[in-house]
C-alpha cells in the first residue's frame, strides 16, 4: 500500500514548483485517505506522543533550574533519573518516525525533516546515489509479493555495507548519501562492484531459479542546492544506465527446477 502512495504522490509532485515536507505529508494523508489506509493515524499517534515527550523534557529542565535554586539534592536525582528514561524514550520514538518498517533503512520523513532543510534544499555537501531494483513487478506477479519483500530486504542489507545513511524513496528504490570526502569514481566503482556480485548469485525459491540486478546512478550535491533538481538529473541517468545495462544484466530470469 505505502509505495502505491507514495508513487501517485511522486507523480503529482513533479508538476509542482515548489514542495514542501507540509505539503508532501498532507498529499500522503489525503491518499492514504482515498485508499483506506488507517495507519495513517498511528503516524500521528507517534507525532503526539513525540511532542508530549518534549512537553516533559521542558518541565523536568524547568523543575532542575529550581531543584539548583533551592540547592535540591534528593529533586535533582530524581530528575535525573527521569530524564535519562525520557532520553530513551524520545530515540525510540525518533526510530519509530525515521525508520522504514520493511527495510529498517531511514523513510521519506527522515528524507524531508533531517536531510533536506523547510525548502527542500540540502544542509552540507555529500554525494548522493539513487538505486532501483530491477524487474521486481515480475518477481511479485510470478513468484510472490513476499518473495518480492525479501528481495527489497536482501538488497536492502547490500547497499548497507556502502553505507549507513540509506532512505526508502519508494517501493524499490534507494537513495544513498555519501560523505562529501568519499570520491564520485570511488563510490562508482563500490556500487558497480555490488552490482556485478549480485549477478553472479542465483536465487532459489522452491521451483523457481532467478538472478537479481539494479540499476544505479550518483551525483554530487553541495549545500543549498535543490534536492527535487538533483533527484530529476539522478533519475534520468539512472535510466539511462537501465538501457545501458540491460543485455548484460539480463534482469529477472526465470528457470524452472527439473
Amino acid at each position: 500500500m505505502i509505495p502505491k502512495i507514495t508513487e501517485i504522490i511522486k507523480e503529482k509532485i513533479k508538476k509542482m514548483d515548489r514542495v514542501t515536507p507540509e505539503l508532501y505529508n498532507q498529499l500522503y494523508i489525503e491518499e492514504a485517505n482515498k485508499l483506506n489506509y488507517n495507519e495513517t493515524q498511528g503516524i500521528f499517534n507517534i507525532d503526539e506522543k513525540f511532542k508530549k515527550k518534549c512537553d516533559i523534557f521542558k518541565d523536568n529542565t524547568n523543575n532542575a533550574i529550581i531543584a539548583i535554586d533551592n540547592n535540591d539534592i534528593d529533586g535533582l536525582n530524581i530528575i535525573k533519573n527521569n530524564m535519562k528514561k525520557l532520553e530513551k524514550e524520545i530515540i525510540q520514538l525518533k526510530n519509530i518516525i525515521f525508520i522504514d518498517e520493511l527495510t529498517k533503512t531511514f523513510n521519506r520523513k527522515y528524507l524531508y525533516e533531517i536531510i533536506l532543510d523547510s525548502n527542500l534544499k540540502f544542509n552540507k555537501n555529500g554525494f548522493i546515489s539513487i538505486i532501483d531494483l530491477n524487474d521486481l513487478k515480475y518477481i511479485n506477479d510470478n513468484i510472490g509479493h513476499n518473495i518480492g519483500d525479501k528481495v527489497i530486504c536482501f538488497l536492502t542489507k547490500k547497499i548497507s555495507i556502502l553505507t549507513k545513511n540509506i532512505v526508502r524513496f519508494g517501493g524499490d528504490e534507494f537513495l544513498l548519501f555519501f560523505d562529501e570526502k568519499e570520491s564520485l569514481e570511488n563510490i562508482f566503482h563500490q556500487i558497480n562492484d555490488l552490482r556485478n556480485n549480485l549477478l553472479k548469485k542465483l536465487f532459489t525459491i522452491k521451483n523457481d531459479r532467478f538472478k537479481i540486478s539494479f540499476s544505479f546512478s550518483i551525483s554530487k550535491f553541495s549545500e543549498g542546492d535543490d534536492f527535487e533538481n538533483i533527484l530529476d538529473i539522478i533519475d534520468k541517468q539512472m535510466y539511462i544506465d537501465k538501457e545501458k545495462n540491460k543485455p548484460k544484466m539480463k534482469h529477472i530470469k526465470l528457470e524452472k527446477n527439473i
